[in-house]
C-alpha cells in the first residue's frame, strides 16, 4: 500500500471519528494493539550488575527497533497484577503486570522483559485482582525505569484502564503464543 493510500485512509478515519463525536457528543473509544509477552520477551535484557558504568541509553541499544517503535502506542496486555501503591480507600494506583503469577516460594523470578510498570490516571484506582490474569490497556513507554534499588523494568504503561476479568469479552483474550495471522489484530476495532 502506498503512502498516499495510507494517508488517504487516515484522513477518512479522522473525519469519521470527528463525525461520530459531533453526532453523539462522545469521543470514539480508542483502539488498542494486542501485545503479548511472547513479543515483548523475544530478546534478552539482563539486569545490569551493580558496578555497571554504562548509561541507560547505552543499555537500551539492545532493545530491538520493532519493540522501540511501539513506544507511544495504545496497547492491551494480559498478565498478573502485583500492587505497588494503593490510595486511601485501598484501590490500586500503581502496579506491575507480570507474564506469570509469581508468589513467595513458587515460580521463577521474572526477567526484565516480563514486567510492565503500570500507572492509573491521576485520581483513579482499580481493585486488586489476585491470582487471575487481567487485561490492561494504556499507552506504552519503552525505556529503562530505575530507582535506588536498580532496574525495575523497560516497559511502562501510562493512563491505564484495567478490564474486569469477569466481564472482559473473548475479543480481549491474547494467546500466549501469537498466531501469525492475528499479529496485526487491534483490540476494540471491528
Amino acid at each position: 500500500m502506498s503512502l498516499t493510500n495510507v494517508m488517504g485512509i487516515s484522513v477518512v478515519l479522522v473525519i469519521a471519528g470527528a463525525l461520530a463525536w459531533a453526532v453523539t457528543g462522545e469521543e470514539p473509544a480508542p483502539t488498542y494493539k494486542a501485545l503479548s509477552f511472547d513479543e515483548m520477551t523475544k530478546f534478552d535484557y539482563p539486569f545490569p550488575p551493580k558496578n555497571d558504568t554504562r548509561t541507560s541509553a547505552d543499555r537500551e541499544k539492545q532493545i530491538p527497533a520493532d519493540i522501540k517503535a511501539l513506544a507511544g502506542t495504545r496497547v492491551s496486555i494480559r498478565g498478573y497484577m502485583l500492587p505497588l501503591v494503593q490510595d486511601e480507600k485501598g484501590g490500586v494506583t500503581e502496579f506491575y503486570i507480570w507474564r506469570k503469577m509469581f508468589t513467595c516460594c513458587f515460580g521463577d523470578f521474572p526477567k526484565v522483559t516480563e514486567v510492565v510498570e503500570s500507572y492509573m490516571p491521576e485520581g483513579k484506582s482499580t481493585p486488586h485482582y489476585e491470582h487471575v490474569p487481567v487485561i490492561v490497556q494504556g499507552v506504552l513507554h519503552v525505556r529503562e525505569s530505575l530507582d535506588s534499588g536498580g532496574l525495575n523494568s523497560i516497559y511502562q504503561l501510562r493512563e491505564v484502564e484495567v478490564l474486569d476479568p469477569g466481564t472482559a469479552s473473548s475479543d480481549h483474550v491474547i494467546p500466549s503464543a501469537p498466531d501469525p495471522d492475528e499479529a496485526d489484530k487491534v483490540i476494540g476495532e471491528e
